[in-house]
């Protein structure tokens, strides 16, 4: 009897999702009766009464290479990157992602995922000045990361990281403004130097003239002296 219940036992690993559906669930999801879900646990699965069905909770890697991307004034980049895209921990996370991809081939919830995450690309690269895409990935990245991560959690999933590869314009403007920053800086640099030696000159000629003075005051002294 134990032998006849132990096969009965369904284990379900971390990275999976188990859909139990038909009478006696108890579980509840999605607003379905008789429905139970199981991640990274273990369920009895009574024969001719239950029927589960398996979804993977494996993280994806989805990779973007985008030529026409618009940013402000009309300017338009490219862009290179690579998110890991992953389902959220709770309960709720999963029970949201099987309703949404329980039927689904996994090559066509990547596609999904890609398709998200280039319209959020789209969408943040818009708002930025070409200035900000190039002088500040930090921020791009960061909000990226946001704008992706609330469109996701529909699905159940989340941004567990996003790392941009390259970004460039297709009319040098980018590097235009890289010269610039250089060419301000070398200026800078030899303003800072022009100021240095001013101040040094000037600090050389009042001492020059503090030690005349002495020397005159001196001579003075020693001529009353006499």
């Amino acid at each position: 009897a134990v032998y006849a219940v132990a096969k009965l036992i369904v284990k379900v690993p971390p990275d999976q999702l188990a859909v139990f559906t038909g009478g006696g669930n108890s579980g509840t999801g999605a607003g379905l009766r008789n429905v139970a879900y199981v991640r990274g646990g273990r369920r009895i699965r009574i024969p001719l009464m239950h029927q589960v069905d398996w979804m993977s909770l494996k993280p994806m890697t989805v990779a973007v290479q985008l030529t026409d991307v618009f940013a402000g004034d009309n300017v338009q980049v490219s862009i290179d990157g690579v998110s890991v895209i992953g389902y959220g921990m709770d309960e709720e996370a999963a029970i949201t992602a099987a309703t949404n991809f329980l039927h689904y081939k996994p090559e066509e919830i990547h596609a999904v995922v890609r398709e998200v995450l280039i319209g959020q690309i789209r969408g943040v690269i818009a708002n930025m000045t070409p200035e900000q895409l190039n002088q500040d990935r930090a921020t791009l990245q960061e909000k990226l990361t946001e704008a992706a991560n609330a469109e996701y959690q529909q699905f159940g999933m989340r941004v567990m990281s996003f790392q941009i590869q390259q970004i460039s314009d297709n009319a040098g403007l980018f590097d235009a403004l890289g010269k610039k920053r250089v060419a301000d800086a070398v200026a800078q640099a030899e303003e800072d130097v022009a100021a240095a030696d001013k101040r040094a000159r000037i600090a050389k000629a009042q001492a020059d003239r503090a030690a005349q003075q002495a020397e005159a005051e001196a001579a003075a002294k020693i001529a009353e002296a006499e």
